[in-house]
């Protein structure tokens, strides 16, 4: 019997996780020529899309698919961040600009689509596999929304100052971070039902910032140590804690259907993408 959504946030709430650095293979990403690079999002066949800064100092959105990489930059912007993807070749982001646009990229035919929520402009962080968009409103105070078509809704916030949508799974349940008037960021699993709050035992200042299709693993990253920002998948059990090696900072953005994870990391050199395998036999544990 499938698990319901309130169970699983009652399980998010209740459950111990044992900590432990992860097993897998870690993939550092790196554009071509970049001096700074993100990972946010990834596909079932493991392609990825992201932003890169190069040597003038120039965003500039990118997908890397079967070792290729490609760059893509909004018609006339200064600059273009390429946010997460979905399994059917569509991806989501925003341009740098001020008033900046935020849009649908579709990579079969090489076209944007500008994105407005009931007028207002839009950051869409996220997209599932049925073209449901989701993310937050740019305001003083951020609302978050989803877009399915050209019906926008938005998720009320409740007692806080703002809400941000980061991530969408296949129900159209989503998750996402909230600020509260004291500036504290508490996570959610937002649901037909409302807001659950996401606390992960063992794990402090957790920012949830992904959810994969299925709505049963979640992505972000939390405070390790006062020196120490880890990565991190969680499944309701356990949490799998993601560090690549070397760095004090990793924060996994989203993660796929087949559970590869993708994100950020830092060590001395700068900023640099990556990608993070479980090991074959994670599902048997």
């Amino acid at each position: 019997m499938k698990m319901s959504r309130l169970a699983f946030a009652a399980l998010l709430l209740l459950a111990t996780a044992p900590l432990a650095l992860a097993q897998g293979t870690y993939t550092q990403i790196d554009y071509p020529g970049s001096i700074y690079t993100e990972v946010w999002g990834v596909d079932a066949a493991g392609d990825v899309s992201g932003f890169y800064e190069d040597v003038v100092s120039v965003w500039h959105g990118y997908l890397l698919s079967g070792g290729v990489y490609t760059e893509i930059d909004y018609p006339g912007a200064p600059g273009t961040f390429l946010y997460d993807m979905n399994d059917v070749g569509q991806v989501v982001g925003e341009t740098s600009s001020r008033p900046f646009v935020g849009f649908l990229y579709d990579i079969p035919t090489r076209t944007f689509v500008e994105l407005t929520c009931n007028g207002s402009d839009v950051v869409p962080d996220a997209i599932n596999n049925a073209g449901v968009i989701a993310g937050f409103t740019e305001s003083e105070y951020a609302t978050g929304f989803t877009l399915a078509g050209s019906q926008c809704r938005t998720t009320p916030p409740v007692g806080t100052l703002s809400v941000y949508v980061s991530g969408i799974a296949a129900s159209n349940d989503l998750v996402g971070y909230m600020r509260s008037n004291s500036r504290q960021s508490v996570s959610f699993l937002y649901t037909p039902d409302g807001y659950a709050r996401i606390a992960i035992p063992n794990a402090t200042r957790v920012v949830v910032q992904g959810i994969n299709p299925a709505g049963n693993l979640l992505a972000g990253y939390y405070s390790a140590s006062p020196a120490i920002t880890a990565g991190f998948v969680y499944d309701g059990r356990r949490l799998t804690t993601l560090r690549f090696p070397g760095s004090n900072y990793t924060s996994v953005a989203s993660v796929s259907s087949n559970g590869e994870a993708v994100g950020t990391f830092s060590d001395t050199s700068g900023f640099h993408g990556f990608t993070w395998t479980p090991p074959a036999d994670a599902g048997k544990k």
